[in-house]
């Protein structure tokens, strides 16, 4: 295996010329001059990342007080990553029938709804509630990123997804 590993050959790619403060010099100037709707959308990307993962810390004390055991717990957990799985293989079909604006609205409802529904009711069953955030972490990333890969050049595509 090692000697088929030194074997391979790295394929000859362009050389680009580093220059990191010029390259993020011309991003800033994209996004604040060129393309201000992609500029919005990492914004509101941000604000909906950053709810999301203030509710986070809050699952497991909310999901005992609404009287679920702590191995209970770990299986709604794991049940939260298959709603956000199947969610995120749904996004685009559920973006072409709503539209990207109308997407973009459903998700700061499921939002609002989940943190409302999760205030007014404190049961065993709550734990549904906390499903429409994980049905927003699994659509809101494959619908900023298709937007914005359709909109930014591929050079700098990668710093701008990974702000």
């Amino acid at each position: 295996m090692v000697a088929i590993a030194y074997s391979l050959d790295e394929p000859k790619r362009k050389r680009l010329k580093a220059r990191p403060l010029g390259d993020f010099k011309e991003i800033l100037g994209i996004l604040f001059r060129k393309r201000r709707d992609v500029l919005y959308l990492m914004i509101f990307a941000a604000f909906l990342f950053t709810s999301m993962q203030t509710g986070f810390y809050f699952y497991q004390p909310y999901l005992v007080a609404g009287g679920l055991s702590i191995a209970s717990i770990g299986a709604v957990f794991a049940t939260f990553n298959l709603i956000a799985a199947a969610s995120s293989k749904a996004a685009h079909s559920w973006e072409e029938r709503l539209g990207f604006n109308k997407t973009l609205m459903a998700l700061v409802g499921c939002l609002m709804a989940g943190y409302i529904l999760m205030e007014s009711f404190i049961a065993p069953f709550s734990f549904a509630f906390i499903y429409l955030h994980q049905i927003i972490r699994g659509i809101y990333n494959v619908v900023t990123q298709d937007y914005i890969h359709k909109r930014i050049e591929s050079k700098f595509r990668a710093t701008i997804l990974s702000v």
